[in-house]
């Protein structure tokens, strides 16, 4: 890498493209595990309940959809509000041909089938173009020396796995990062605001509270309250919430919400990822000159609390973890900073006994 012009050698681009190929084989698992798991999914509902995102594909090219025993007509309230990633996974679903596996289940139809491949398809290539656009956020947005670049490929497939592989958690996750990647676009990044609602609430309420936190000046809240990408994106929250509440309320039910937190579930599914979230930012909380960096304020705690809040009560412990993962666009960065801190200085954390716990939280949080 020539550290003058920030440009990759030959050999850095061929060494990154092997690996960007090893990440590829690893992720095409995931891919072949989660059309495993929708397939399960028809023998024991129980086990492995899913939202039926694999229906309104059909629903979408004109199939007669049941839900329950009644015949659905209009389907179900959030294929309209999470429309564009819905109509990638049916584009997908008519455009890309359907590979079959092995052994399908009796009661799965061939297009049932067919949908379930292109959500699957359409997750894992999500998953991938997210690392890539990890990968580029931080190397060309904050600057960050290549061996950091290299970990967010790794840091970053491991936080995806925190996302819903069945529906349209990850594609969603996908737009924020390309969206933080095109920050400084000021005509895109309107045009974004405006696409958010149509791809996933969670999405354009990060979008707004980032706004409205990073803008925010306690000397003249006037003006703060003015600024012009907040207002857009808070007046598109206020249609949203408009539109749930008023126009979709009788579709909405918090019936299969879990509130049991001290189950394996919720460890694996809701406090493994707070504790990712959290423990870096406490860590460089009092250091200004670390959290600059990657454009962090202190006020972003009240995104981490927003989303922990809504974890709680609209996701219960299945998925409290996914709402705090979409906070991770914002702090990736700095937990993979934090990782690369403790690899580079790996002799001096776990081989030498003579540094102190004083010393080693030194040199972690040394910029």
């Amino acid at each position: 890498m020539n550290l003058k012009n920030n440009t990759l050698s030959l050999k850095t681009i061929l060494g990154l493209t092997i690996l960007l190929v090893i990440i590829i084989s690893f992720s095409y698992r995931d891919f072949l595990i989660t059309i495993k798991l929708m397939l399960f999914h028809f023998y024991d509902f129980p086990m492995l309940p899913l939202d039926p995102y694999y229906k309104i594909i059909l629903l979408f090219d004109g199939y007669e959809i049941t839900k329950g025993d009644r015949h659905v007509e209009d389907g179900w309230y959030w294929q309209y509000l999470r429309f564009l990633p819905l109509l990638i996974n049916w584009i997908t679903f008519k455009v890309i041909p359907c590979l079959q596996m092995a052994v399908i289940p009796e009661q799965v139809s061939y297009e049932i089938y067919c949908s379930i491949w292109s959500i699957s398809l359409v997750n894992y290539i999500s998953g991938i173009l997210t690392q890539i656009s990890f990968f580029l956020l931080i190397k060309y947005k904050f600057q960050r020396p290549i061996g950091e670049c290299v970990l967010i490929l790794l840091t970053s497939y491991f936080i995806i796995n925190f996302l819903d592989r069945y529906g349209v958690d990850r594609l969603s996750f996908l737009f924020l990062v390309i969206f933080f990647l095109l920050e400084k676009n000021t005509k895109m990044i309107y045009f974004l605001i405006v696409l958010s609602i149509f791809v996933n609430e969670k999405c354009l309420l990060l979008i707004s509270s980032y706004y409205f936190l990073i803008n925010i000046d306690p000397k003249n809240l006037v003006k703060s309250f003015f600024n012009k990408k907040f207002i857009l994106s808070f007046i598109l929250c206020l249609i949203y919430l408009y539109i749930t509440f008023f126009k979709f309320k009788d579709y909405m039910s918090m019936g299969i919400v879990d509130f049991n937190y001290l189950s394996f579930h919720a460890l694996s599914n809701s406090i493994i990822p707070l504790i990712l979230i959290t423990a870096p930012f406490l860590i460089y909380f009092s250091k200004k000159n670390i959290l600059k960096l990657f454009r962090i304020k202190k006020n972003f705690i009240l995104i981490i609390i927003l989303f922990f809040v809504l974890g709680i009560f609209v996701g219960g412990t299945g998925n409290m973890g996914r709402y705090l993962t979409y906070t991770m666009v914002i702090f990736l960065p700095l937990l993979n900073f934090l990782l690369f801190k403790i690899l580079s200085n790996f002799d001096y954390f776990f081989l030498s006994p003579k540094y102190s716990k004083i010393e080693i939280i030194k040199m972690l949080t040394k910029h």
